[in-house]
């Protein structure tokens, strides 16, 4: 049954209601059009971008956003300690060790560390890098820091991470960019 109201200008048909899968169906290709010229262009443009890109969207995403909290706020997460038992008026450092801390859920391949001797004036003496491999998540690693013949202090910084199972990559010192995610790498 066909009913019109006429207005002076406006007519409204009601007729038999459209099914809710063809009001949607342009709305799906558009955005799969979308995705697929986006892909498409990063491919053609920069295949190891593209890689990283679809790598990252094939997350669930409450983990991009969990990893991408892990990369971003690092040091709330990774960190690094030491045992030394310094004594100032003792010249020399031996027998200390270092650890490294991971509160993440993820295994972090690799961590140096850097460690520098520091003298009684605050110059560094000497520097050396530590290299911890395969920490496992919720868990430290410890190992032994090289032994100094002059120094009264130690300074410890991270100075590189890398991670594959959550895409990190950090080095001291390296430019972020304006990239909301510049630790993000394959």
């Amino acid at each position: 049954m066909n009913h019109s109201i006429t207005t002076s200008k406006i007519t409204i048909d009601h007729e038999a209601p459209v099914s809710k899968k063809w009001i949607l169906a342009p709305l799906i290709l558009a955005t799969v059009f979308t995705i697929i010229g986006l892909i498409g262009g990063l491919i053609f443009g920069n295949p190891a971008q593209a890689q990283n890109v679809i790598n990252f969207h094939s997350m669930p995403p409450d983990s991009v956003l969990i990893y991408m909290d892990y990369r971003n706020n690092w040091p709330n997460y990774i960190s690094v300690s030491t045992d030394a038992n310094i004594h100032p008026d003792v010249e020399g450092i031996k027998n200390i060790t270092l650890t490294v801390h991971n509160s993440t859920d993820k295994f972090l391949d690799n961590v140096q560390v850097k460690v520098d001797y520091l003298t009684a004036n605050g110059k560094t003496y000497k520097s050396e890098t530590v290299t911890l491999n395969k920490i496992e998540p919720n868990s430290a690693s410890t190992v032994a820091a090289p032994d100094s013949d002059k120094g009264i202090c130690v300074k410890m910084q991270i100075a590189s991470i890398r991670s594959t199972a959550f895409h990190f990559c950090y080095t001291n010192g390296m430019k972020t960019g304006d990239s909301p995610d510049p630790y993000l790498c394959k």
